[in-house]
């Protein structure tokens, strides 16, 4: 069974292919983290042509997500933590010196 690193690992190397991440979502699931899992799907659906009200929904349904778990998901970092967002479920940061 993959861990955490794998599923990372894996990521990183395919930066472009939402395969990996649909995976990482399904195990997230499976693992108990759902919203996590339901961000990474809704981001990885957002990068496809999706226009309307099912953009405004996916759009405003990911920032709720990330409002709501931004302390479990940013954890100490968030302290730190300059600009911050989400692509398709990971995290990229700028981070600045101390606060």
């Amino acid at each position: 069974m993959p861990d955490l690193a794998a599923f990372l690992a894996t990521i990183r190397d395919n930066p472009f292919d939402d395969g990996p991440r649909l995976v990482f979502a399904d195990w997230l699931e499976e693992t108990g983290d759902t919203a996590r899992a339901e961000l990474i799907r809704i981001q990885c659906e957002l990068q496809q042509p999706t226009w309307g009200d099912r953009a405004q929904e996916l759009s405003a349904r990911a920032h709720d997500l990330e409002q709501k778990h931004a302390d479990e998901w940013y954890g100490a970092l968030g302290r730190h933590v300059d600009h911050c967002r989400f692509d398709r479920g990971t995290l990229h940061v700028t981070l600045s010196g101390s606060r």
